[in-house]
């Protein structure tokens, strides 16, 4: 019984969250640390209680960002995932320039796009979009070529058109690879949606870590921190979700036995 308690994801994720706590208080306790270097876990709560107004403004800012950014990657590499596979053109005049684009910092496109945009929120949505694209157009392609030939011959015997099949049988059997592709995409989305506030903008989770690093205020800095995890643990946690509900019959074994 109890082994089975510790077992749990939610019960596991909790105690080592506390360990961590913990040791990062005796740290500060025990080793002579500035607190502009290492502030307590204390100062770092104590912080986020009197500035509460404040991290909030900036939370639903970055969350904005974040969430633009997810839903176009999603629909994008979704939609030239299924382009590439289906079109061999399309794989080869894309490929090369996709994945030669993958390798360019994405830090580097930042400026760019502010030079375009201007210092408006479209330009840290980009940013988000093209790191967290990627993943979800590979993901795409890999499951859609997944798919059994044996079903698919049996469809087309059926008179199946190329829709029906992609519908029928292509896209339900992609669909656990392609929530890989966008449950990745998430924990980079965060990423790019902060790099594009350090770039340019006047509110956010990464222009608040400018300002608190300018003022030297390290309790702020860590929260802003804190609050970034949540926010891509949160948006994880729904990619997940959704993923269960609408994929009941791809639950991992250990689930099924359960």
């Amino acid at each position: 019984m109890i082994g089975r308690f510790l077992g749990s994801e939610k019960v596991s994720f909790f105690l080592v969250l506390v360990l961590f706590v913990v040791l990062w208080e005796l740290v500060v306790l025990i080793f002579p640390i500035r607190p502009y270097v290492l502030p307590g876990p204390g100062a770092v709560a104590d912080a986020m209680w009197r500035e509460w107004r404040e991290l909030l403004h900036h939370t639903l800012a970055t969350s904005v960002e974040i969430v633009l950014g997810f839903l176009l990657a999603a629909v994008v590499g979704f939609a030239g995932g299924a382009l590439m596979f289906y079109y061999r053109w399309a794989d080869r005049l894309l490929s090369p320039p996709i994945v030669a684009f993958q390798n360019v910092p994405k830090v580097a496109l930042a400026p760019i796009f502010v030079v375009w945009f201007g210092t408006t929120l479209t330009p840290r949505v980009l940013v988000a979009f093209v790191i967290a694209f990627f993943p979800v157009l590979v993901n795409t392609m890999v499951g859609l070529r997944a798919t059994r030939k044996v079903s698919l011959e049996w469809v087309r015997s059926m008179g199946a058109t190329r829709w029906q099949t992609f519908v029928k049988v292509q896209l339900p059997a992609s669909l656990p690879t392609i929530f890989a592709g966008l449950r990745v995409a998430t924990t980079l989305v965060v990423i790019g949606a902060v790099v594009g506030e350090y770039i340019a903008a006047n509110a956010g989770l990464g222009y608040l870590q400018l300002v608190a690093t300018t003022n030297l205020d390290a309790p702020i800095l860590f929260a802003s921190i804190i609050v970034m995890a949540v926010l891509g643990l949160i948006l994880y946690e729904i990619v997940a979700f959704l993923e269960k509900v609408l994929l009941p019959w791809a639950k991992p074994p250990e689930d099924a036995a359960a």
